[in-house]
C-alpha cells in the first residue's frame, strides 16, 4: 500500500471519529430521571432549613433524593437530587459504532433506527433535557 493511500485512510479514519465524538451530543433518548439543580427557591429553602438536603429535594412532586446512588434514580448519574426527565442524551454503543461503520454519514439514521431515540442535530428543543 502507498504512503499516500495509508495517509488517506488515517485521514478518512479520524474524519469518522471526529463525526461520532461530535454527534453524540445531538442523539437523545428517553429517559426516566436526570439530575435536578437548585433554583434560588430551592436556596433560600435550604437556608431556611439548614442540614435537610433531603427534604429540600424530595419537597417537590417528582424529585428524589438520591445521596449520588443512580440505582435509585436510573440516568440521574451521580446528582444528590434527581427529576423525572423527558429525555437525555445517548452515547453510542459498540452496536452504534459499528452501524455507523457499515453507514457512513448516516449519523440521523444510525440515532432514530432504534424507537425511543430522536436525532436533534443540537437542538434542545426538539427533546428537552437533552442538553443540545
Amino acid at each position: 500500500m502507498s504512503h499516500i493511500v495509508r495517509a488517506a485512510s488515517l485521514l478518512l479514519l479520524c474524519a469518522t471519529i471526529f463525526s461520532y465524538a461530535s454527534a453524540v451530543r445531538w442523539v437523545c433518548k428517553k429517559a426516566k430521571w436526570t439530575c435536578h439543580h437548585w433554583t434560588e427557591v430551592d436556596h433560600a429553602w435550604g437556608r431556611r432549613h439548614p442540614g435537610q438536603v433531603e427534604q429540600q429535594c424530595e419537597r417537590v412532586k417528582g424529585r428524589r433524593y438520591t445521596g449520588g446512588n443512580n440505582d435509585l434514580a436510573p440516568g440521574c448519574g451521580g446528582c444528590y437530587c434527581c427529576k423525572k426527565a423527558k429525555w437525555t442524551c445517548h452515547h453510542w454503543t459498540e452496536v452504534d459504532h459499528a452501524w455507523g461503520r457499515r453507514h457512513p454519514g448516516q449519523v440521523e439514521q444510525q440515532c432514530e433506527r432504534v424507537k425511543g431515540r430522536r436525532y436533534t442535530g443540537g437542538n434542545n428543543d426538539l427533546a428537552p433535557g437533552c442538553g443540545g
